[in-house]
Order: structure tokens, then sequence, then C-alpha cells
């Protein structure tokens, strides 16, 4: 007899097909994002990609599309495909809103865009939906820093410490937030804090030598560097920093002999030559000490990289010495202000005083 009506024998069993196939599916998108994250780990980028796409294709999962989608984006940010990267983050973002993961990632790449301020929302977004997430205030720290926000850049970088009281990478960021501030003792401070959680980071005297410099601690400062160089005897740019501290204090005699040391590690250290232009002038020998600035700014033009500032910049500090050597003060004053015009974090704390000795020197005392 023909009847439209199915037995429940016929039903159950189309449902268990049914059943069966999409757990068959299931078991195929997970093994298509175990073999896409196998590929990723091993950099084979290209195959990650592709699998990530079969797994979100073949899969009904909402958790392990979002995961899908994350780690897509992840692997075509490795491949600086940006904007291919953002559009997965926000795939994710919108299964998921309210869960920080993507919202951080986002923001990585935001970072690789240049897009501070999305950013910065996103990372907000991260804290937000979970404000133990110590990685999102260390981030957003950057961020504000990159910005030349410092006192935000602290707030954050307070928080990640909040959260890590024993991490001394807190610490070491901080600090350099600080310094940017002229927040000297600050400085010092975390600096100290960093070298009693972890003494092996034995380079971090040295930025510690750094804040007290730019304080005019010289004294504090020559403990801290000639600590350095005991573990670092042969690294020419120690004996330069040395060699400004003996410099400033009056000490010209040993502020040659690091000037000799730095050159005598590396020969085309122009910041060596500097050094022992001040040496020679402050010795009153003004002739030598103007080829040795000379020679500076000759290897500082053939050089890629002088410390950390620009070769113009460098220059301009080493013209500014010719000048006061040859007595044209005028002249000095305009070059050593070009230089902090240029880059006023590096040069300024140098480079003010001697400005100032300069103008005294002028006729009448010319402002």
């Amino acid at each position: 007899m023909n009847t439209s009506k199915q037995s429940p024998g016929v039903a159950l069993c189309l449902f268990g097909l049914i059943l069966v196939a999409k757990c068959a599916g299931q078991e195929a998108a997970a093994g298509f994002y175990d073999q896409a994250w196998q590929s990723f780990r091993s950099n084979r980028v290209a195959e990650a990609i592709a699998d990530f796409s079969l797994a979100i294709e073949s899969s009904t999962n909402r958790d392990l599309i979002y995961r899908s989608y994350v780690d897509r984006a992840r692997a075509k940010d490795s491949k600086w495909d940006f904007s291919g990267a953002i559009a997965d983050f926000s795939r994710a973002i919108e299964l998921y809103p309210k869960f920080w993961l993507a919202y951080y990632y986002r923001a990585e790449t935001e970072l690789n865009q240049t897009n501070l301020d999305g950013a910065i929302a996103d990372c907000g977004h991260a804290i937000k939906f979970d404000p133990r997430n110590s990685d999102a205030y260390l981030l957003r720290s950057r961020l504000f820093y990159r910005k030349k926000q410092f006192d935000a850049a602290i707030d954050d970088i307070n928080n990640y410490i909040h959260l890590n009281p024993t991490n001394a990478y807190g610490y070491d960021r901080r600090a350099r937030f600080r310094l940017q501030k002229d927040d000297f003792d600050g400085t010092i401070a975390d600096y100290t804090r960093l070298l009693q959680l972890y003494p092996q980071d034995r380079w971090r005297y040295e930025s510690r030598a750094e804040a007290k410099l730019r304080k005019g601690d010289w004294d504090s400062a020559k403990t801290d560097i000639d600590l350095t160089i005991q573990y670092y005897p042969t690294n020419s740019w120690l004996f330069v920093t040395r060699g400004l501290i003996q410099f400033e204090k009056g000490n010209c005699d040993g502020a040659m002999a690091d000037a000799l040391q730095a050159m005598k590690f590396d020969p085309k250290n122009p910041e060596a030559y500097s050094i022992c232009g001040m040496a020679r002038y402050g010795q009153g020998d003004a002739s030598s000490a103007v080829e040795e600035f000379s020679q500076a700014i000759a290897l500082a033009d053939s050089n890629e990289i002088v410390s950390s500032n620009s070769v113009s910049a460098f220059r301009d500090f080493n013209q500014g010495w010719i000048d006061f050597a040859k007595a044209d003060f005028e002249k000095a004053i305009g070059s050593w202000n070009k230089a902090i015009a240029k880059n006023a974090f590096t040069w300024r704390w140098r480079l003010q005083p001697w400005i100032e000795k300069a103008k005294a020197k002028l006729p009448n005392n010319k402002p």
C-alpha cells in the first residue's frame, strides 16, 4: 500500500546518516585545522592558509571557525598581508565580539600598518574583556610611546608591572619611558630593580649610567660604566661613554686614555675621535682638537650608524666643537643648536651646558 508517511525506522535511519555526515564533517574540519597549525609552526605559511580556509569552509562549529579565522589572520600577517589579516580578525570578532584574543592580535597588525589609533582602540577592547591581560597593557604602552604620549605609556606599563611584579622586562620599559620625561630618579630606580631581579643583564648597568649622566651624577655614572667594562672589556662604546664622563669631570688625560682604548677596539668609531678632540681641547691643544673632530665627521659620513644619532646631527655636534676650538663661539652655538633641533633627546643634555659656556665667551656676553 502506497503512503507518504515514513516509518519511525526510516526517519531514525536518515537522522543517523545526517548525524554521521555532520560528525565526519567536523572531524574533517578539525583535521584541516590541526594540519594547518602544524604547517604554520613549520613555517609553511601558504599551506597553513589553505588548510585554515578548508577548516572554515567545512566546519559548523563556531569555536573552530573563530580559531581558524584568528590563526589564518596570523599566518597572513606573517606574510605581510596586513589587509587580509585585518579582515580575518574582524570576521572572528563578529563571531565573538566580547572575547579579547582577536582584538589583541588585530592591534598588533594595526601597529604593523602604523595605524596607532586603531591599535590603541583594539587594545582597549582587549583590556575591557580581559582586565588582567597584561600583554594588552604592554602593547598599548608601546603604542602610546610611539605617539610620544609618555604619561599614558607609563600608566599602562604600571598596570603591566602590577600584574607581573617580578618580570624584569616591565621595569626596563618603564625606565625607558621615564627617561623620555627626564625622570632620572625614576629611571635609575627601575634599572636598579631590574638588576635585582635579573643581575645577569649586565648591560643595564650601562643603561642606568645613561640616566645618571643626564642627571649630572658623573661619579655614580662612572661606577656603573666601570662595572660594565669589567664584563665587556673590549667594547669600544663603553670607553667612549667613560671618556665623556672623564672629560666632563675635568680629567682630560683620563678622557684621552679612554678615547684611545675605544679606537683600539674599533678604529672606525667616530665618537672615539670626538672624545679625543674634546680631551685635546681640554689639554690646551686646539689645533689637534680640530683635526680629531674633522676625522670624526669624515668617519661618520662613511659609516651607516653613529651610535643612535643621525649622521647629520653628529656632524653638527663636531662642527660646533671645531668652531668652539677656533674661538668662533657664535658659529659654535649655531651648529650645536642645529644638532639639538635634529635630535633633542640625544644632544640637548650634552650640549646645552656648552652652549651657555659659548654664550659667556661672546663679546659683551651677546645672547
